[in-house]
């Protein structure tokens, strides 16, 4: 897993550090429902993704694991 967690701010977003080949990078996440996540950072730009957990989501965001 190439995620690394930074912080969570006041609003509730998590900020992790993508670091997929040397890509570099960064995603904030949030959750906002069961299983679901916004994301921004990466491939995606403030939308939503299925994932079980904020670490799973980030790495969808930082292009590590491919959507469904």
């Amino acid at each position: 897993m190439a995620v690394d967690f930074i912080y969570k701010d006041e609003r509730g977003f998590e900020f992790y550090r993508c670091d997929n080949f040397g890509g570099g990078g960064r995603a904030k996440v949030k959750q906002v429902g069961k299983d679901k996540y916004l994301v921004y950072g990466g491939i995606y730009k403030g939308y939503v993704v299925p994932a079980a957990n904020a670490v799973e989501a980030s790495r969808k965001a930082c292009g590590e694991v491919r959507p469904q």
